[in-house]
């Protein structure tokens, strides 16, 4: 049964409009990353939407594309790659901080 038909859940019982940070928070940090989320968190967002993909040896990773090229130091698509291969990328190295220093993302 989907979420909007079940009154027993809790955080669907607001009269204001939930904060959802969208793909984790994505102008807080690097899109998907645990720094996005805890930050995502720390300003206030009800939820985390998050999007999936599964790996080459049927791994599930968090990331918005079917490929590792925008948001990544890498290429190619998700589903070609191994969580290993995955595991090495810089999800962060596009993503500059106020006063322009990086930051490595997980």
């Amino acid at each position: 049964m989907p979420l909007f038909k079940r009154p027993d859940r809790k955080f669907l019982k607001t009269d204001r409009p939930l904060n959802i940070a969208h793909r984790g928070g994505r102008g807080l940090s690097s899109e998907h990353t645990i720094v996005a989320y805890k930050k995502a968190l720390y300003v206030g967002a009800d939820v985390l939407e998050l999007d999936v993909h599964s790996t080459k040896d049927g791994e599930i990773v968090v990331i918005h594309d079917p490929t590792v090229d925008r948001t990544t130091n890498g290429t190619g698509l998700v589903n070609e790659l191994t969580l290993s291969e995955i595991k090495r990328l810089d999800a962060g190295y596009r993503f500059a901080i106020k006063g322009g220093a990086k930051e490595d993302y997980p």
